[in-house]
């Protein structure tokens, strides 16, 4: 339910760049948490706090790219 609201929010909000940047954070988030339980064993408040800046760093460092690439692909369907 959450995964599904954050992406109709994001295509609403800020059109096909949403999906990108969202699919780039679940990515991110799934590959980092597979790295740290491999590495630890298992997953912990700290390292579910780490993939989580993790995916906001990669969302905002792609965000920045993809904008100056490809603009064209902020436009929000409300506006």
């Amino acid at each position: 339910l959450g995964l599904t609201t954050a992406m109709v929010a994001s295509v609403l909000l800020i059109g096909g760049a949403g999906v990108i940047l969202l699919g780039a954070a679940l990515l991110v988030s799934l590959m980092f948490g597979r790295w740290v339980t491999g590495l630890l064993g298992g997953m912990t408040g700290d390292t579910y706090g780490a993939v989580d800046e993790v995916a906001e760093v990669t969302v905002l460092i792609l965000g920045i790219i993809l904008f100056e690439v490809a603009s064209e692909l902020f436009q929000s369907p409300l506006s």
